[in-house]
């Protein structure tokens, strides 16, 4: 069975473009008979807060928007599946992942690198916390094209931070292997990302994972034209205001006559053959 999950980070109020992901996610997941998790991504504990976590499920029950997995309220998410629930998982497949021969270690600060380029992959430098980090070296990979995005031209990705935690490629890698072959709806702006984690799963041989579907939507834009996000100071959901306005942005999105509920999209939505284009691992 396939999976799909909504993985909100809480570094910030969620905005309209949030929900429009996790109401084309669960049309998706619905339509597909596809089970729906909900993963916090809660890697940055200096950004996280209490009220972000909170506001992540009022937003799904706001939405009208259910899901199969547990966390099913915010004291079930931080007692079973905070990043500390998750840390040894993510150092065991840290094992894995830094024993391949196109991962390396950098030293570099980010003052270094912008002045100049990294020259750390043929150091064999030990990962030590607060002193390094492990990347990924792209640069192998010259003739891979996945998801319209031609790995070899993007920056190595960090994998470990310094820190000590995993960064956001590797963490998102490892929990949705532990449930693939996945259906991952995502915003346009994370093809990158979409490109990184195949690429390193291909290389990992994780096989069920190669197998998801990925589903790349469109993003909505402010008034300026920038997309909307948190760190572009997104205005947040307003609960006061019913959230027929958002299903009838998102039928308009995918090319349906404007539905004014939940029950309607998904029917429209099912008489669809196809919507914004798909892609699995073994498609260039």
């Amino acid at each position: 069975m396939l999976y799909a999950r909504f993985a909100p980070t809480p570094s910030g109020f969620l905005h309209e473009g949030n929900a429009l992901n996790f109401i084309f996610t669960w049309l998706y997941a619905r339509k597909y008979g596809a089970k729906i998790g909900l993963r916090i991504d809660d890697l940055d504990p200096f950004r996280c807060k209490d009220k972000y976590v909170s506001y992540i499920f009022k937003a799904l029950e706001w939405l009208n928007l259910t899901w199969d997995e547990p966390p099913f309220s915010a004291q079930e998410f931080y007692n079973f599946f905070s990043y500390e629930s998750k840390r040894q998982r993510y150092e065991k497949f840290l094992l894995h992942v830094k024993a391949l021969k196109s991962t390396y270690v950098c030293s570099c600060s980010r003052k270094q690198l912008q002045n100049s380029s990294c020259t750390c992959k043929d150091k064999n430098i030990p990962l030590v916390q607060n002193k390094s980090a492990l990347k990924l070296n792209l640069k192998a990979f010259k003739d891979e094209v996945l998801f319209d995005v031609n790995c070899a031209n993007l920056a190595d990705p960090v994998l470990w931070r310094k820190e000590g935690v995993p960064a956001y490629q590797l963490a998102s890698l490892c929990d949705d292997s532990l449930k693939a072959p996945c259906l991952l709806v995502r915003g346009d702006d994370l093809r990158e990302s979409s490109a990184i984690q195949m690429l390193l799963a291909k290389t990992l041989n994780l096989k069920p994972f190669c197998d998801s579907i990925f589903i790349h939507h469109p993003l909505i834009a402010d008034k300026s034209g920038k997309k909307l996000s948190k760190s572009h100071l997104a205005p947040p959901l307003d609960f006061s205001k019913t959230p027929q306005f958002l299903y009838v942005k998102a039928s308009k999105m995918l090319g349906l006559e404007p539905c004014y509920d939940l029950d309607s999209l998904l029917e429209a939505f099912g008489k669809k053959e196809s919507f914004f284009g798909s892609n699995t691992g073994g498609e260039k």
